[in-house]
This record gives C-alpha cells, structure tokens and sequence, in this order.
C-alpha cells in the first residue's frame, strides 16, 4: 500500500512520511522482509518515506536490520505488550547496530492496536455475566494502552536512550 501526500508529490515531506509496505506474503520471512524493504527504500527513494513492517514474530528481526541499514520503519500489527517491547529493543538495537554518525533521519512509527483487546475481552466478560465482569466492559484498552505508554516511557528514557539522542542530535 503506498499513501501519497495530498500534494501528490512523495519526497516533498510537506505533508509529513509517506508509508511503503513491504508483502504481506512476507510477514513469515525475515530475510525476504529486509531484502523488499531494502528495494522499496532504493525504489522511492525519499527522505520521508517510511517501510511498513508487520510485528510478526520472524519481522522483528527484520525491523532491527532495517533501521541498521538507516531506513525508517512503520511497524504495524502490533498487539500485545510483548511484542511492543520487541519492536522498541529491535529498533534500540538497529538504531545502535547502524553506525550512523548522525541518526536524526532514521525514525520509526508503531503503530500498537488496542481497539481489538476490548472486542475480544469484551466477550470473555460476557461470558461471565456477573456485574462486575460487566462492569469491566470496555476497559482493558485503556489499560494496555496506559501499560503501553508506560513501557515506552521506560524505554525511551536513561542511559541507553540519552547516548542515542547524542547522536540523534550531533549534526543539528
């Protein structure tokens, strides 16, 4: 899937990124992942582009490899606490594995699904019946999405992080 500004220019930037997806057929195959998006990242060949990487268990490999290589990720599909965590360490990891002098132009989006979690607990808790199970409707997004900023804010903060926003920073 490809999303163009509204401008209709890709590399203008004036609009913000522009999200390339690698195949969905690739979301089992790490290497097939990095290689497509290698290819997408040469082919559109815009600063604002970013590859769109599902967060299947064999693509968070791939995700670190990517932003090694410099190109930055959309991470989709993401669903649990988990695998959240994976995608910011495999990003933390490329960022560090990339050997960038500046790493201002490598930036990454995850996007974390919550809406699901409340159509599936839902469920569960009407299975329940009692008042207080049903009482409970509706919640459990705000809280993996609470656990989930809280994650991040654990991760994108202290020493690991600061020595990364050095380089993030060292040629503005």
């Amino acid at each position: 899937m490809l999303t163009m500004t509204n401008s209709g220019n890709l590399c203008n930037a004036g609009d913000g990124y522009v999200s390339v997806e690698v195949s969905p057929r690739l979301a089992d195959d790490t290497q097939g992942t990095v290689d497509a998006a290698k290819w997408l990242h040469k082919v559109v060949a815009c600063p604002n582009v970013y590859i769109k990487i599902p967060a299947t268990a064999p693509c968070v490999p791939s995700i670190k490899e990517v932003i090694a290589n410099g190109i930055s990720v959309n991470v989709t599909l993401i669903f649990s606490l988990s695998r959240y965590e994976e995608v910011i360490d495999a990003y933390l990891d490329g960022l560090e594995a990339s050997g960038l002098s500046d790493l201002s132009r490598v930036t990454s989006v995850a996007s974390f699904v919550v809406s699901r979690v409340d159509t599936l607990i839902d469920k569960l808790l009407e299975k329940i019946g009692t008042p207080e199970a049903l009482n409970l409707r509706g919640k459990a997004t705000v809280a993996q999405a609470a656990l989930a900023y809280q994650l991040y804010q654990k991760k994108f903060s202290g020493p690991r992080w600061e020595a990364l926003v050095k380089k993030k920073s060292a040629k503005k």
